[in-house]
């Protein structure tokens, strides 16, 4: 049997009672939920499982070279060819403000 905390059990079960009361099951943790006028909504991290996860929609396609530091040495690892936080992001131009006379 895995182990499972004081407050890890205590919080499944007051995800459980939160979800008997959405679902209008009679249980006495839903009986008790109505009876303390106790607000339940579903936002928080009761309900971490009903997010959607983010799923990228473009990638961005790089060649790695070995790692070069600032005095020639080469170390152990890889890196970006483009650098290290180059996106290909170029800002847009600055509007030219015209001199009121």
């Amino acid at each position: 049997m895995e182990y499972r905390s004081r407050w890890k059990q205590r919080k499944d079960a007051r995800k459980k009672n939160a979800t008997d009361f959405l679902n209008n099951k009679q249980t006495p943790g839903a009986k008790f939920i109505t009876k303390n006028g106790i607000k339940i909504n579903k936002q928080g991290w009761f309900w971490e499982d009903d997010w959607q996860k983010w799923q990228p929609t473009e990638t961005v396609q790089d060649e790695w070279i070995q790692r070069v530091y600032s005095k020639g040495n080469k170390g152990l690892g890889l890196m970006s060819k483009r650098g290290p936080y180059e996106y290909g992001y170029v800002p847009p131009p600055e509007p030219v403000k015209k001199k009121s006379d």
